[in-house]
């Protein structure tokens, strides 16, 4: 178990890996704040523990894609994300699989196009009706 004091604060108890573990699932600001710390003191921290980037943002996207899933009862990628979620938990530092990266791009752009937005490749034919002859 690694610890680690911050410099010039005199916590009662010292900052564990353990312990910042617990607050991957709130944005880094609020994570500093409940260990009352700033956020770039909060960020020294975590790198001295070998965390490359707050997995706060990683982790509420799986979740949203499992929250997406959820309605369809798709139970094997949905047992896959929770497994990469327990992943990130154990090493925030974990790449997401290019399968899983390729699904949680499918379910942000249903999402962004049942919201009325627009898609951003036309098809080749639609492209070649919008060109203005010569």
């Amino acid at each position: 178990m690694t610890k680690v004091q911050p410099i010039g604060t005199s916590l009662p108890t010292p900052i564990t890996k353990e312990r910042v573990a617990e607050l991957y699932g709130v944005p880094m600001k609020e994570a500093a704040s409940r260990l009352g710390l700033s956020v770039n003191a909060f960020r020294d921290i975590i790198r001295q523990f070998g965390i490359e980037r707050w997995p706060y943002r990683k982790l509420q996207s799986i979740k949203e894609v499992i929250e997406e899933l959820g309605d369809k009862n798709d139970q094997e990628k949905i047992s896959m994300l929770n497994a990469l979620m327990d992943k990130i938990a154990r090493d925030p530092n974990v790449a997401i699989p290019k399968d899983i990266v390729q699904l949680r791009q499918h379910v942000y752009k249903k999402r962004h196009l049942q919201k009325g937005g627009k898609q951003a490749n036309p098809s080749p034919n639609k492209r070649a009706k919008n060109k203005k002859r010569v």
